[in-house]
């Protein structure tokens, strides 16, 4: 791969692997920083990345096997999901405003309990929007081992958030 086709690449992919990187870590440095050191093993592998057919599939699958490894090497502070939609919700009323950050914290904390393979995949088709079939292909999984645990996912997530809706 040259050099320009590797830098398309990198311009295509940087938005999403730096947003599944900081839903992962949950500290915006760390996770461009991890994006970056999925870049530079991606350039390091040289020719040899020319012989994988789904470069997409590789980066993702690079970056979740750094992000595992630093999740594991340190206390990582949990997503403050609020902060990423502050763009969103900034001409909502103080009132209506903390109701949506109480929703919000309610799914997130649903969706750290999940399995760490059903969070990705979450991610990925929720969040990110990639079809089923690029999930299985990314993550080197069957199309229906990817459906069934989208389904319990989302099973959970519901469950988890009737329990807090309940508790209130």
């Amino acid at each position: 791969m040259n050099i320009e086709t590797f830098n398309e690449h990198i311009n295509r992919l940087s938005n999403s692997l730096f947003r599944f990187a900081y839903w992962r870590l949950g500290i915006k440095e760390v996770a461009e920083d991890c994006v970056q050191d999925t870049f530079m093993k991606l350039w390091l592998m040289g020719e040899r990345i020319d012989s994988y057919s789904n470069i997409d599939g590789l980066a993702f699958k690079v970056l979740r096997n750094l992000c595992i490894d630093i999740s594991r090497k340190k206390e990582i502070i949990e997503l403050d999901i609020s902060s990423m939609n502050e763009q969103f919700v900034s001409n909502i009323s103080p009132q209506r405003r903390m109701e949506i950050d109480e929703e919000l914290y309610s799914v997130e904390k649903a969706i750290m309990i999940l399995p760490e393979q059903q969070q990705t995949i979450f991610f990925m088709k929720m969040i990110e929007g990639y079809k089923t079939k690029e999930i299985a292909e990314i993550m080197n999984l069957k199309i229906n081992t990817v459906e069934v645990n989208l389904s319990r996912a989302r099973k959970k997530i519901n469950e988890e958030l009737q329990i807090s809706h309940h508790g209130k």
